[in-house]
Order: C-alpha cells, then structure tokens, then sequence
C-alpha cells in the first residue's frame, strides 16, 4: 500500500498496524512467534465454537501459551480484551 501511495503514510506501516489493530490468533498458530511480530498488549485470545476456530474448553487455549509469563497469559486470556472494549473516559 505504501508503495502504491507514496506519502499517503507518515510513519512505518508496521508501527501504525501495532498502534491500531489486535490480532486473535487461531488455536492452531504459534503464539509466541506471533508475539515475536507483535507486543502481547496486541494479542487477544478468542474462541468461535462451535466453528473450526473455536475451542469446546476455551481454556485450552491456555496450552499454547506456555512460553510466555503469568502476566502475559492474563493479557492475552483476559486483559488485553477488557482494555480493548473499555468505554472511553
């Protein structure tokens, strides 16, 4: 898009995606090489059941988030969302 618009942008794409967007990845994705790309703040989890995306237990989620903290886990099962849909003040 930058390239067909030049100047239509003033910062980095990939800074502007982070500053604008949450990805809920699929259970079958690699969390932690998503969360190489983008902050865990960025990462909401999200369960579709009973479609191919979704999850019967929601929390087995949890099993693919392994690698990361406590504290991200919290954010990326819970908090990351609630800020997300808090009403603005």
């Amino acid at each position: 898009m930058q390239g067909q618009n030049p100047g239509m942008f003033t910062g980095s794409l990939v800074d502007q995606f982070i500053e604008h967007c949450w990805v809920a990845p699929f259970v079958e994705d690699d969390v932690a090489e998503l969360a190489v790309h983008l902050p865990v703040e960025r990462i909401l989890f999200g369960s579709d059941w009973p479609h191919a995306e979704g999850l019967a237990e929601p929390k087995d989620f949890l099993g693919g988030l392994g690698s990361f903290s406590a504290h991200d886990r919290r954010r990326i099962m819970h908090d990351n969302a609630s800020e997300l849909t808090r009403p603005a003040r």
